[in-house]
C-alpha cells in the first residue's frame, strides 16, 4: 500500500502479506527516526492523503478518496 499526499505525490508504503488486517504505511516502531529511507516521510495530521495499491506485478490499483491524517 502506497499513501500520497493531495497531489498524488507518494511519500511512504507498507508491505502485506497473508490475511492481514492492517498495514503499517509508515511507522516509527514508538523510536526516533531522524531520516527516512529513500525520501519517505510519515503524513502529519491535518495532511490530505490517498492511498493505492501495488500488486505484485507492478499494477497500480486507483487511488482512494482524499482523506484528512487525524491525530493518534
Amino acid at each position: 500500500m502506497v499513501v500520497a499526499d493531495a497531489k498524488g505525490v507518494a511519500l511512504s508504503w507498507g508491505l502485506i502479506g497473508g490475511a492481514a488486517k492492517q498495514v503499517d504505511v509508515y511507522s516509527t516502531q514508538g523510536g526516533c527516526v531522524a531520516r527516512f529511507p529513500n525520501g519517505t516521510q510519515i503524513a502529519q495530521p491535518g495532511d490530505k492523503i490517498t492511498a493505492f495499491w501495488i500488486d505484485a506485478t507492478g499494477r497500480k490499483s486507483p487511488a482512494s478518496a482524499p482523506v484528512t491524517v487525524a491525530k493518534p
